[in-house]
């Protein structure tokens, strides 16, 4: 997806270092939300966007331990 190209995954991740981050949590995306908008009759306009994939999340862990940032992945 548009997100997790490395065209915006770099400068997201040097932007962070740069503040003097040294630990980040990846949360990935959860379509779960979508039954809620539902429920209380509004339109749940993310509901295209796809959970990240293993692969992808496993690559954007990587870029991230190579700027020296000490990564958890939530789930």
């Amino acid at each position: 997806s548009l997100n997790d190209m490395d065209s915006n995954i770099i400068p997201t991740i040097e932007f962070v270092c740069s503040l003097g981050i040294k630990k980040i949590t990846f949360l990935p995306y959860n379509n779960i939300t979508g039954s809620k908008y539902n429920w209380i009759g509004r339109k749940y306009t993310l509901e295209r966007i796809k959970p990240v994939t293993a692969k992808s999340l496993e690559h954007i862990w990587k870029i991230a331990i190579e700027h020296h940032l000490e990564v958890q992945i939530g789930r």
